[in-house]
């Protein structure tokens, strides 16, 4: 098989976007980037209080217009992520693997035998800002030094 810099993002056959396929137990879930058709489910999903009552700063009741503001800019970091790795591709068809300033797929779903799927929820990674230090001139500090670091510097904290 021929280097690629999008490995081990795969090609989804139906929407042509990119994606990851979980390992078993989990293969019927797969991680895509956001589709602006997501929006009534997220929608849902955060105004179920069982669920918001575990994530700090969203707003309540969660409307279509935060859902579609968040696609939007996950789409377009997505997008953005994506564009890195087509650089790279033409740049270095052969390698070695670059590293990217961020993660192309975040959204998780679960596939269903007749080619569809359905939206379960987000996962993303950032840089951590360190909540749990409580002098804030020391976390700014903190902060600040992590998100200075060039991106693939494996003193990075998330």
């Amino acid at each position: 098989m021929p280097f690629s810099q999008f490995h081990p993002l795969q090609r989804h056959p139906r929407t042509g976007e990119p994606y990851i396929r979980l390992p078993s137990p989990f293969e019927q879930i797969i991680v895509t980037p956001p589709r602006r058709e997501d929006v009534p489910r997220i929608v849902s999903i955060l105004n179920d209080y069982s669920v918001k009552r575990w994530i700090d700063g969203l707003p309540f009741p969660y409307l279509d217009l935060h859902a579609e503001d968040w696609v939007a800019q996950t789409k377009e970091r997505s997008d953005a992520v994506l564009r890195e790795l087509r650089m790279a591709e033409e740049e270095q068809p052969y390698g070695p693997p670059v590293a990217v300033n961020g993660c192309p797929v975040t959204c998780l779903r679960w596939t269903n035998g007749d080619g569809t799927d359905d939206y379960l929820g987000a996962i993303e990674f950032s840089r951590c800002n360190f909540p749990d230090v409580r002098d804030r001139k020391e976390q700014e500090r903190l902060a600040w030094r992590n998100e200075s670091r060039r991106t693939g510097d494996p003193e990075i904290i998330t």
